[in-house]
């Protein structure tokens, strides 16, 4: 069985279901943060700190100010679950984005722990790879603690991207909702939208279950030919399966709910993986490099042959396109080697490229 290349795999799994000081309680970030600790336990082998009880202010700020940093390792994983109540309020730029502790007053802002002030402890730990998890309310103004953007899933896992995930620093949040949104502790009761009614969804939130199934490899994407996943699950995949399953369950029953991924500021080239548990892995080596397949072609231009060779120009493909599209004639201009010709022989759509029709259609 392959393992990861880590000194040692920690998690933190906060649930907090019971509030006091006018703050109404919850009825499933108790058995989430449970069901959670336990399958990174058990099947993904981490050591687990579990907080259920008593989940002060006081405990919270002790925990990431002073506990974790002396703890934490620089060769070692963290991952960091978070549900419970959250908050967001208007700030000079953008939400400020607040988690409730268990004994939080609802009138008392100096009783939340802001997102702010979690991003600047967790900034000090040591570790190549974190993944903070968080299931609460308004999750997504944790975006305003970074402002990184968001990295593609590529097409292919080879081994050595596969090795370059785990060497690099992955710093990743995943949040159940946007800044705006009101994340689900239930679904109606049932897990109505979620692939129909899942036993194992009970007593979890959407966002929850989710998580759950994709950890256990329904988030192992099959690409091209492959009948079966890789048995890698990256962060970025994990948030595809999540985005598509807990937003089309919530639209089932007309509420918005959107998860999301940002890289954090010590975010690299790395991305936080988990391994699906009872799956051989299946990763190509990358292709051997010819001449036919170097991406870098000097000064000669891209043909059609090359197009899967073509990368980095998205967004000026993109621009090009959309003028193209509202003028009759558009010329291209750009000093010898600046890659004219390989922006429009490969970059634009061949429908541009194509014959003029009753005279309609563009040209370049």
């Amino acid at each position: 069985m392959e393992t990861l290349n880590f000194r040692a795999s920690r998690a933190v799994v906060i649930g907090i279901d019971a509030y006091g000081g006018g703050i109404p309680p919850l009825r499933t970030a108790v058995a989430d943060a449970r069901r959670v600790a336990e399958v990174l336990e058990v099947e993904h082998g981490y050591s687990v700190r579990r907080l259920t009880e008593d989940v002060s202010l006081a405990r919270l700020r002790h925990l990431f100010a002073d506990e974790l940093p002396r703890e934490v390792d620089a060769d070692d994983r963290v991952l960091i679950y978070f549900a419970g109540h959250g908050i967001a309020l208007d700030g000079d730029d953008g939400p400020v984005g607040y988690f409730v502790p268990q004994d939080a007053c609802r009138d008392d802002r100096t009783s939340f722990l802001p997102m702010t002030e979690l991003s600047a402890c967790l900034e000090h730990l040591p570790c190549r790879h974190l993944l903070l998890i968080l299931d609460c309310c308004f999750a997504g103004a944790f975006r305003w603690s970074s402002t990184r953007e968001l990295v593609v899933s590529p097409d292919v896992i080879y081994r050595e991207r596969f090795d370059r995930f785990i060497r690099d620093p992955a710093w990743q949040v995943i949040t159940s909702a946007a800044y705006d949104q009101k994340a689900l502790d239930v679904l109606s009761g049932e897990t109505i939208g979620m692939r129909g009614r899942d036993p194992d969804a009970v007593g979890h939130s959407p966002f929850a279950a989710a998580f759950l199934r994709g950890l256990a490899g329904e988030a192992d994407v099959i690409r091209g030919n492959q009948a079966v996943g890789d048995g890698v699950v990256t962060a970025t995949e994990l948030y595809m399966f999540l985005r598509d399953t807990v937003e089309v369950g919530a639209n089932g029953i007309g509420h918005r709910q959107t998860p999301g991924l940002w890289p954090l500021k010590r975010h690299d080239k790395g991305e936080f993986v988990h391994l699906v548990p009872g799956h051989v892995l299946n990763l190509p080596p990358a292709p051997v490099l010819t001449d036919e397949a170097n991406p870098w072609r000097g000064l000669k231009s891209y043909e059609k042959e090359q197009a899967g060779l073509f990368f980095g120009r998205t967004k000026f493909v993109a621009t090009l396109a959309e003028r193209i599209r509202g003028h009759a004639l558009t010329v291209v201009l750009g000093a010898s080697g600046t890659g004219k010709s390989s922006v429009v022989k490969v970059g634009v759509s061949p429908e541009f490229l194509s014959p003029p029709s009753q005279g309609s259609t563009p040209s370049v």
